[in-house]
């Protein structure tokens, strides 16, 4: 049973990391039109300088403004692809729900079996996660003095929770993917912060030469940097959730794949 506790526990801490992910997606939707208004408020501040530094600050808050148009487009992804895979963690979770209740319901039977034949042995000396074991489950050594009817129970539920492994095994592999899609849109979005920062620091750079309105730049540049903080903040606790779902993932795949 402690087999079987801890693919139970495995499976409710991916789908909450899942439903984790899915939530910080969404919570970075704003993150695109904070950085476009900042860049429009750069433009207007430039606009007002009549010399060749306020032309360049054009320029750069221009590259600037660009930079959401990238941006958006990768939220609204990411919050697909998390959106996608809780609701494919969620159909994992129901079907590892069965199995499971299948497992304890086996577990039960070859328990009783076992105390009715006075063996020393119990239902954790087996592996019931296993599809090798479960196939030959009926057969095994321990079973032995086991009467044909009570076999038969002993395959038919081994069966239901064969097929529900394979099954599994598809929408679990199916979920990695989708995590792994999840990572690729974070390193996008990360990419992009950088930029965003090192327009920053050249607006920083450029502002430097102007008599007045240093101020101003500085603020602009502080809240670019505070954004881009916002959203590495968010991405960097994604991927450490991503990271650990791929690991229960992983673990439960080995677990019933052997």
């Amino acid at each position: 049973m402690n087999q079987l506790n801890k693919f139970r526990e495995d499976i409710s801490n991916v789908f909450k990391k899942g439903i984790k992910i899915l939530v910080l997606s969404r919570a970075l939707k704003s993150i695109s039109l904070d950085l476009k208004l900042l860049a429009v408020n750069g433009i207007v501040q430039a606009g007002k300088i009549g010399s060749a530094q306020g032309q360049s600050l054009i320029t750069l808050s221009g590259f600037l403004s660009d930079l959401p148009i990238q941006i958006a487009p990768e939220l609204e992804d990411l919050e697909s692809v998390s959106s996608d895979l809780a609701r494919q963690l969620t159909v994992t979770s129901i079907s590892i729900v069965r199995f499971l209740f299948y497992s304890n319901s086996l577990s039960s039977l070859l328990d009783d079996i076992l105390i009715a034949n006075k063996s020393s042995f119990r239902s954790t000396d087996f592996d019931l996660l296993n599809t090798q074991e479960l196939n030959k489950l009926s057969k095994n050594k321990l079973l032995e003095r086991t009467n044909q009817e009570e076999k038969k129970n002993i395959d038919l539920i081994a069966k239901v929770n064969i097929n529900i492994t394979y099954k599994s095994m598809d929408m679990l592999n199916k979920s990695l993917d989708l995590l792994s899609k999840a990572e690729q849109k974070i390193l996008n979005l990360k990419r992009n912060g950088f930029i965003a920062n090192y327009m920053g620091s050249n607006i920083l750079i450029e502002s430097s030469y102007l008599s007045t309105d240093q101020q101003s730049f500085i603020a602009l540049v502080t809240n670019i940097r505070n954004i881009v903080d916002r959203l590495n903040t968010n991405l960097d606790e994604m991927n450490n959730d991503i990271k650990a779902a791929q690991n229960y993932l992983k673990y439960i795949i080995m677990s019933i794949s052997n």
